[in-house]
């Protein structure tokens, strides 16, 4: 079994324990990452490719503390309907691809600046066309926006609460945190976990 095989039989287990028809994303990164990348994978052929990421940035994760159980969210409503073909669903896919896209030409340029642009307009497509946000979630990003050093801030994973991923500058990572008034993990690139 290779590292994607691995990451497949991930996601077919916690499918069937949460019940949630959850993605395949974070089983990627975490058979298949590498320190010092980010990792863009395609979704609908499984095609992925490692990125170099800059040094001079780093990922926060803050806690929003809206904790949830995704088969208790719309989650998998959300899912069906953009399988189906509803624009708002489609339009928040279409655009999101697109928008991954230039992320990564942003990075390899390392234009942080538009990085973090495009990780605002994501977090208003989760919000006004995935409808996956909430109240407290919008504000929380709304603070981190606000913050020097702070380059664009969005909700992560599969919304309804849980955690904002932001971009901020390498050397701001512990003022960002101070003034965030939440949890915040700083985050860096590493291998994935997948042993042979």
């Amino acid at each position: 079994m290779d590292g994607k095989q691995a990451a497949l039989a991930c996601q077919r287990a916690e499918q069937r324990a949460t019940g949630v028809q959850v993605g395949v994303m974070d089983q990627f990164a975490s058979a298949l990452g590498r320190r010092g990348s980010a990792l863009l994978l395609d979704c609908a052929t499984l095609d992925y490719e490692l990125v170099p990421f800059p040094e001079d940035v780093a990922i926060a994760v803050i806690d929003s503390g809206e904790h949830r159980s995704l088969a208790a969210t719309p989650y998998n409503q959300r899912r069906r309907e953009a399988e189906a073909g509803d624009p708002k669903r489609m339009r928040h896919v279409s655009s999101e691809i697109a928008r991954v896209h230039s992320f990564v030409d942003a990075m390899r340029g390392r234009d942080f600046g538009r990085m973090g642009g495009l990780l605002k307009e994501s977090h208003q497509s989760l919000r006004d066309d995935f409808e996956v946000s909430t109240p407290n979630v919008d504000a929380l990003v709304k603070r981190a926006d606000a913050i020097d050093g702070c380059y664009g801030a969005r909700i992560m994973g599969a919304g309804f609460g849980g955690s904002l991923i932001a971009l901020v500058a390498r050397d701001m990572t512990q003022q960002f945190a101070s003034e965030m008034g939440r949890p915040v993990l700083v985050c860096t690139t590493a291998d994935g976990a997948f042993v042979k």
